[in-house]
């Protein structure tokens, strides 16, 4: 009879009603799938500036044939890092109205595509915009020898790049920890789903 009693007590226990509903999964696809194609669209922003940097620089002042190549290097660095960074994370195709599973398998392919992403950002993206950033401090050290008051115009710039690498290294802090989140997130919602 013991047994009978837990039996009881077991079925008469209140069920959970799954708040996941296929609407939810959809939308959760198409959100993921849209900021990982904003984050493939923002490494196109590495050779940008790499090649602002160097035209800016070109516009000042005159540029010694050693800081030509540091910035011929950044830029080519930065366009081999687009090809690095873009390579295998192509659009993926969303999967039609489909089942709970897939629909999982496919959010979690996304946040992976979009770690890995971060994870190449630093050495392909931020590196070379940093080498022509140094290129161009390079090139006011050298006219600032000759005119002696261009590096305390050139502090509030120096100052904002700081602040600037600053505040992109806590962005990506922050990114990182929302992925790890959002995976810890899906992984609980497989679970509660079989």
């Amino acid at each position: 009879m013991p047994n009978e009693d837990l039996k009881n007590v077991w079925q008469t226990q209140p069920t959970e009603n799954s708040t996941i509903t296929m609407l939810t999964i959809e939308k959760k696809m198409h959100e993921l799938h849209a900021r990982t194609r904003r984050h493939l669209q923002g490494t196109l922003v590495a050779p940008l500036v790499a090649a602002a940097v160097y035209m800016f620089a070109l516009s000042q002042f005159t540029l010694p044939e050693g800081l030509h190549l540091l910035f011929a290097a950044a830029v080519a660095w930065s366009l081999a890092g687009l090809w690095v960074q873009l390579r295998g994370l192509g659009s993926t195709a969303m999967p039609a109205t489909s089942g709970l599973e897939t629909g999982l398998a496919f959010c979690r392919r996304e946040l992976e595509r979009r770690r890995l992403l971060l994870s190449r950002v630093l050495l392909w993206g931020l590196s070379p915009m940093l080498l022509a950033f140094a290129a161009f401090i390079g090139g006011l050290a050298r006219v600032a020898r000759g005119s002696g008051g261009l590096i305390p115009k050139a502090i509030p710039f120096l100052t904002l790049l700081l602040l600037w690498i600053v505040a992109y290294f806590i962005q990506r802090w922050r990114e990182q920890r929302g992925l790890t989140r959002e995976l810890e997130e899906l992984n609980l919602i497989g679970r509660s789903s079989t």
